[in-house]
């Protein structure tokens, strides 16, 4: 614990002892940089967006197959489009 709090103390002074640069940062690099914080906060919306709608669109699913099944329509499963689709039997297979 003593060495992190050296580890801090040091690096504070390091930082107050610093003087300012006084260099001129034109607006390319400024809009560059908005660009890349503007990108990085839509991907980590887009990410949060798409972990809040994933089990929505899911449930959403599931309550139009049971639907489907109460009226008694055919399935979106293999069984529903035919025995050519479907994985043979053993008695399909050739020996």
């Amino acid at each position: 614990m003593l060495l992190f709090v050296r580890i801090v103390a040091a690096t504070a002074l390091a930082g107050l002892a610093a003087e300012p640069a006084w260099a001129y940062v034109g607006p390319g690099a400024g809009l560059s940089l908005l660009a890349a914080f503007w990108t990085l906060l839509m991907a980590v919306l887009t990410a949060i967006g798409f972990l809040v709608v994933w089990p929505l669109r899911r449930r959403l699913r599931r309550a139009k197959r049971a639907d489907a099944i109460a009226r008694g329509e055919p399935g979106d499963g293999p069984e529903s489009r035919g025995p050519e689709t479907t994985w043979p039997t053993t008695d399909q297979r050739a020996h």
